[in-house]
C-alpha cells in the first residue's frame, strides 16, 4: 500500500504540473502567438517596402547615370564633327 500511495502521489504531482502548464498555455499562449504573428507580418511587410523603395532609388540613380553618359557621348560626337 505504501508503494501504491507513493506512485499515486507522483502521478498526481505530474498530472497537476501538466495541468498547470496547460492552463498557462491556454491563458498566455494565444497572446504570444498573436504577438509573434503580427510582429512577423509587420517585419516582413516593412522589409518588402524598404526593398521596393531601395529599388526605385537605385533605378532612378541608374537612369540619371545613363542620361549623363548619353549626354557625354553626344558631346563627344559633336566635338569629333567640329574637328573634322
Amino acid at each position: 500500500t505504501n508503494k501504491a500511495s507513493i506512485h499515486h502521489s507522483e502521478y498526481s504531482t505530474t498530472t497537476s504540473i501538466q495541468n498547470e502548464n496547460i492552463k498557462v498555455w491556454n491563458v498566455y499562449g494565444p497572446s504570444f502567438v498573436n504577438c509573434f504573428v503580427i510582429g512577423s507580418i509587420t517585419y516582413i511587410g516593412l522589409h518588402v517596402l524598404w526593398y521596393k523603395l531601395a529599388f526605385i532609388e537605385l533605378q532612378q540613380e541608374m537612369e540619371n547615370k545613363m542620361n549623363e553618359l548619353e549626354n557625354k557621348i553626344k558631346c563627344l560626337k559633336k566635338n569629333k564633327k567640329l574637328e573634322n
